[in-house]
């Protein structure tokens, strides 16, 4: 008889907020992780300021009643601090950045350069209105997919069982001697 290692599956794309809750994260008093709702009396956990182990350590963790709050994406999942989409939105967002400031370098030089004094508050205020800058900035500034803060009390739903498969055995029986 063998004994096999428990298999660690992951907990945070089982979780549901059971009972939603009516208050607002922002209308809550405490930090960014963990806020005191005065309606329940409880403390609700923001699972997307934690890392996936750090969420999912707390959810084993848990004794009893445990309300939650993460941001959830359009297709339903929750988003961690590590979450791999999430760290990619980020480096996206840094390079919207990096290029927002090139464009708006290369913009001021193209307006020094065009002959527009430098104590023109005007023109200077003006310039992100006039094309071709307008169409850059429209396009340098997409708007992000919202985000939706779901909040409540949290379960698990029970794993589908599968009925195990057994093999099909046939039995024959031996030649018999004659």
């Amino acid at each position: 008889m063998s004994l096999r290692a428990p298999i660690n599956l992951p907990i945070l794309p089982n979780v549901r907020i059971a009972s939603p809750c009516h208050m607002k994260w922002e209308d809550m008093a405490g930090t960014d992780r963990v806020r005191h709702c005065s309606q329940c009396d409880f403390n609700v956990f923001n699972l997307s300021d934690m890392t996936t182990t750090q969420a999912e350590t707390l959810i084993k963790s848990a004794q009893g009643r445990l309300c939650i709050a993460y941001y959830q994406r359009a297709d339903g999942t929750i988003m961690t601090r590590d979450c791999p989409v999430g760290l990619a939105a980020a480096r996206a967002a840094l390079v919207r950045t990096c290029t927002r400031i090139s464009a708006i370098a290369s913009a001021l030089f193209a307006f020094i350069v065009v002959g527009r004094s430098s104590n023109d508050a005007t023109g200077a205020s003006a310039l992100s209105s006039r094309e071709p800058f307008a169409s850059i900035a429209a396009i340098l500034n997409p708007r992000p997919a919202p985000l939706r803060m779901v909040a409540g009390e949290m379960y698990i739903p029970p794993p589908k069982t599968t009925p195990p498969v057994t093999p099909n055995l046939q039995l024959s029986t031996p030649p018999t001697a004659d």
